[in-house]
């Protein structure tokens, strides 16, 4: 899959500069001699170790969010691939393309449902799908988190974008039950048939 291949390219650089930075910071730190701007006071403004914290801020924000961006980008590639190959159209909603697999043989994985109301909440801060995936996925937000009072009728707000985590084990069930939802999982029982090419 083109897509999980290239988020595993974009984590792994992220994870290759923040390893960088972090050894750059410890060097800077043991090195003794200091790089910034102080007051005539003394006060520091400024110091090349916050430039550091910065970037690593940056950095863990990139990782932590890359993940969010790749879900919606793999739920539409799975929602354009099933409406062609389960023949239910461009513009099915969920439930029509999760019946279309399931014409097609194929029994949607248990987390289908769940990975549609992480896309919604995440794309759309969705008030409903973000409330739903408190039921069906509550793993993905903090421990102890709680709707504000009277969330689900529509008092309070939350930022899905924000409070949602999805680590790398999450991230392989997300990709694994859209892969298995779909054509890739369609039962192929017939022999392939390979055609010769004869010489002119």
């Amino acid at each position: 899959m083109v897509l999980e291949d290239t988020l595993a390219e974009a984590e792994r650089g992220l994870s290759d500069k923040r390893e960088r930075i972090v050894a750059e910071a410890a060097e800077y730190e043991a090195g003794g001699k200091r790089i910034g701007e102080w007051a005539d006071d003394g006060r520091k403004i400024w110091d090349q170790s916050d430039a550091y914290s910065f970037d690593l801020e940056l950095i863990d924000e990139g990782l932590a969010n890359i993940r969010k961006a790749f879900v919606i980008a793999l739920y539409h590639s799975w929602e354009r691939m099933v409406g062609q190959w389960a023949e239910v159209g461009a513009r099915a909603d969920h439930a029509e393309l999760r019946g279309g697999v399931e014409k097609k043989g194929v029994t949607p994985h248990a987390r289908l449902n769940a990975v549609r109301d992480l896309n919604n909440a995440l794309k759309h801060n969705s008030r409903q799908y973000g409330a739903d995936l408190l039921d069906s996925w509550p793993e993905l937000t903090p421990e102890g988190f709680a709707l504000p009072d009277g969330y689900r009728n529509g008092n309070g707000s939350v930022d899905w974008f924000s409070v949602i985590t999805i680590d790398d084990k999450q991230m392989r069930e997300i990709i694994s039950a859209l892969r298995a939802s779909g054509p890739e999982a369609f039962p192929r029982t017939a022999e392939p048939v390979v055609q010769e090419t004869g010489q002119a």
